[in-house]
C-alpha cells in the first residue's frame, strides 16, 4: 500500500530495524575493543593506596593474609571479594594484577546488559537499547577505568542493575523484587563506602513507594537497613585486620561538610558539572532535562516513580562528590596543586552514566526541540560560568590523575607544563586554552543532536566514533601516568639476585616502620613492597617494641641503626626512599663475597 511506503526516501520499518540490529552488534564490538585496548596498556598497579589495598584485601579474603598491614585509609571489600579467588590460583602478584584487570573488562562489558534493559524503558527497541548502552560504555569516563584495578567497573555494573531493579519493582510491585533491589543496593555499598548517599536515596524512594504498595516497600526498607548495617560491620572487620590504623575514607568529607562555604561549593559544583558535559559531548544535559520532565510528570500524579529514583540517586552522588572536593585545602591551599580537584568526576561517573544513557535514548527515540533547546541552554549557562569565572582561577597546570577525571583526558595534550599566574581567561591561543577547546565538544555534540534530530542512527554513529576515538586518546594520558607512577619495584629484582646467591628462596623480609622518609614515600614502600614481594612474608616491625626476625630489612637509605646492628646495604636495593639491608649472619657473608653489598657503615 502507498501509505506503507517510506516517505522522502526514508528507510522502511524493516530496514530501520535491520540497521539498528547491525548497529547494536557493531556497538558491542566497539565497547569490547575499546576496553581491551585500554586494558592492554595496563602494566602494573600505579595507585599505592587504592589498587594495592584492594589487591591485598583480596589476598586476605582468599585466606592468605598479608603479614604486614597496609598503610592506607581502607576500602570496602566488594571488589576484593570478586578478585579474591585469583589468589587461590597463583601467588604471583603480576599475574593476580593482570587477571584482575581482565575481570574489570568483563564487568564493564557486562554492564551493557542492565544498562540496555534500563534504557528500553525509554521506549527503545532492544537493538536500539543495546546500541545506546554499548556506546555509553565506550566513553572515556567508563573505558579508562579498565586500566586500573579499582572498584569502578563493578560499581557501575551494580548501580545499573540496582536502578533497573527499582524500575522493575515499580512496574510490578512484589516483595521479591523489593528484596532484590535492597540486595543490589547493599552490594553497591559493599563495593565502596562513598555510595552511602546512594543507599539513603534508595531508602527515601522506598518510603515514597509506600503509597504504591506498602508491603514490598516495608520489606525492602527493612532489608536495606539490615543489609547495609551488615555491610558496614563486615567492612570494618576486614579493614581492622588489614589496614594500619582506623578506617578514614570518610574523614575528608566530614571536614569539608563542616568548613565549606557557598563560594567553594559553587566552584567545585560548576567544575564538576562542566566535566560531566565535556565527558558526554553534552548529552548528559539532554538526559538531565528528560529525567526532570519525567519527575515533574510523576509529581503531578502524586507519585515518585522511576524518574524520581534516577534523579534522586544521581543528585545524591553528585552532591557527595561536590562536598568531597569543595574544601579550601583541595582547591587553593595545598602546596601540591591539583587540577583534578576542580573537575573531579570519578565519584559521580557511575551514576551520571545513567543520565547520559537516558539522554542518548531520548535522542534516538526522537527528542523534541523544546527538550534539546532546554538542555543546550542549561549547558551554555554552565560553560559560561566555568569559562569566565572558574577557569581563570583553576591551576590548569596542576597535577592530574587520569582515573579521577577520565572524561576530559582526551584533551590532556592541551594542558600546560608550567605554572602561570591566575586570572588568565581561556582562549584558543593562550596557555589556558584547554577549557575553551574542550568546551567545544559540548557545543558540537548538542548542535549535531539538533541537526540530526530526525536521523538518530547517524547521530549515534558519530557519537560512537567520537567516544571510541576519545577513549583511545585518553588512554595515552593514562599510559603516561602508569609509566611514571607504576612499574615493578627494582627491589624485587635485587631480592631475586639475593636468592640466587643464597641458593634458596627468601621466606621473610622485615619492614622498619619507624624510620620514615619525607612525604608519602614510606607508606608507598610499605604497600607496594608488601604486594610485590608476595608470596614472601613481609613483616612490619616497630623496632622500639620488637626485634627484627628476618635477615633482610627494608629501612631508610640513611638508617641510623645500621651501624649498631651491623647491617649492610644491598646494592641496587633502593626504592621509594628506602633501602634493602642485610643483618649479620651467613646470608650477609655470602652476599659480601658475591660483591652485592656496599661498604660497611662507619
Amino acid at each position: 500500500m502507498a501509505s506503507d511506503a517510506p516517505e522522502h526516501g526514508e528507510p522502511s520499518g524493516d530496514d530501520r530495524r535491520s540497521w539498528w540490529t547491525f548497529s547494536a552488534i557493531l556497538a558491542v564490538i566497539a565497547a569490547v575493543g575499546t576496553h581491551i585496548t585500554v586494558a592492554w596498556s595496563a602494566r602494573s598497579p600505579s595507585f599505592p593506596f587504592d589498587e594495592i589495598t584492594y589487591l591485598q584485601m583480596a589476598r586476605l579474603i582468599a585466606g592468605d593474609p598479608p603479614a604486614g598491614p597496609v598503610d592506607s585509609g581502607g576500602y570496602y571489600p566488594g571488589w576484593s571479594v570478586v578478585i579474591a579467588p585469583v589468589w587461590w590460583v597463583t601467588q604471583d602478584p603480576l599475574a593476580v594484577y593482570r587477571v584482575a584487570i581482565a575481570i574489570a573488562v568483563v564487568l564493564a562489558v557486562a554492564t551493557i546488559w542492565p544498562l540496555s534493559a534500563l534504557v528500553r524503558r525509554c521506549g527503545l527497541t532492544r537493538p536500539q537499547a543495546v546500541t545506546v548502552a554499548a556506546v555509553v560504555m565506550c566513553l572515556p569516563s567508563r573505558a579508562l577505568q579498565s586500566d586500573y584495578v579499582l572498584s569502578e567497573s563493578l560499581l557501575m555494573l551494580v548501580v545499573a542493575a540496582s536502578v533497573l531493579a527499582g524500575m522493575r519493582l515499580w512496574e510490578r510491585p512484589s516483595v521479591g523484587r523489593a528484596l532484590l533491589l535492597s540486595a543490589l543496593v547493599a552490594l553497591a555499598y559493599l563495593t565502596h563506602a562513598r555510595v552511602l548517599p546512594f543507599v539513603l536515596a534508595v531508602g527515601i524512594w522506598l518510603l515514597f513507594f509506600f503509597r504504591r504498595s506498602w508491603l514490598p516497600a516495608l520489606c525492602g526498607l527493612l532489608a536495606l537497613v539490615g543489609l547495609s548495617w551488615g555491610v558496614a560491620k563486615l567492612a570494618t572487620a576486614l579493614n581492622d585486620r588489614l589496614v594500619e590504623g582506623a578506617f578514614t575514607q570518610t574523614e575528608g568529607f566530614r571536614q569539608n561538610l563542616e568548613t565549606t562555604t557557598a563560594g567553594l561549593l559553587a566552584v567545585a559544583g560548576s567544575g564538576q558539572v562542566w566535566y560531566q558535559l565535556v565527558a558526554s559531548f553534552g548529552v548528559v544535559a539532554v538526559g538531565a532535562v528528560a529525567i526532570s520532565v519525567g519527575m515533574a510528570r510523576e509529581l503531578r500524579y502524586g507519585m515518585v516513580g522511576p524518574a524520581g529514583l534516577v534523579l534522586g540517586v544521581v543528585l545524591a552522588m553528585v552532591l557527595l562528590s561536590v562536598l568531597a572536593w569543595s574544601g579550601e585545602a583541595n582547591l587553593y591551599l595545598n602546596e601540591w596543586r591539583r587540577l583534578d580537584a576542580w573537575l573531579y568526576g570519578r565519584y559521580a561517573d557511575p551514576f551520571t552514566a545513567l543520565v547520559v544513557a537516558i539522554g542518548l535514548a531520548v535522542i534516538v527515540r526522537g527528542a523534541s526541540w523544546k527538550l534539546l533547546v532546554s538542555g543546550a541552554v542549561g549547558a551554555a549557562a554552565v560553560l559560561a560560568v566555568v569559562l569566565f569565572k572558574v577557569a581563570a582561577l583553576a591551576p590548569t597546570w596542576g597535577y592530574i590523575t587520569p582515573a579521577h577525571i577520565p572524561g576530559v583526558m582526551p584533551w590532556w595534550w592541551l594542558l600546560p607544563d608550567e605554572p602561570f599566574a591566575p586570572g588568565l581567561l581561556p582562549w584558543f591561543t593562550n596557555e589556558n586554552r584547554f577549557w575553551v577547546i574542550a568546551s567545544l565538544s559540548v557545543v558540537v555534540g548538542l548542535v549535531l543532536a539538533m541537526v540530526l534530530r530526525r536521523r538518530p542512527l547517524a547521530f549515534v554513529a558519530i557519537f560512537a566514533v567520537a567516544a571510541v576515538t576519545a577513549s583511545v586518546a585518553a588512554n595515552e594520558a593514562s599510559g603516561s601516568f602508569q609509566a611514571s607512577e607504576g612499574g615493578r619495584p627494582g627491589m624485587v629484582q635485587t631480592l631475586r639476585n639475593v636468592e640466587r646467591v643464597a641458593g634458596a628462596p627468601v621466606d621473610e623480609v622485615d619492614f622498619d616502620r619507624e624510620c620514615r622518609v619525607p612525604g608519602n614515600l614510606s607508606p608507598q614502600a610499605q604497600n607496594l613492597l608488601g604486594f610485590w614481594l608476595s608470596p614472601r612474608d613481609f613483616e612490619v616491625v616497630w623496632p622500639s617494641k620488637e626485634d627484627f626476625t628476618a635477615d633482610l630489612v627494608v629501612s631508610c637509605q640513611e638508617w641510623p641503626d645500621a651501624r649498631s646492628l651491623g647491617a649492610r646495604a644491598v646494592r641496587g636495593g633502593r626504592d621509594y626512599g628506602s633501602q634493602l639491608w642485610v643483618l649479620p649472619g651467613e646470608l650477609q657473608d655470602r652476599l659480601d663475597r658475591a660483591g652485592l653489598l656496599t661498604a660497611p657503615t662507619n
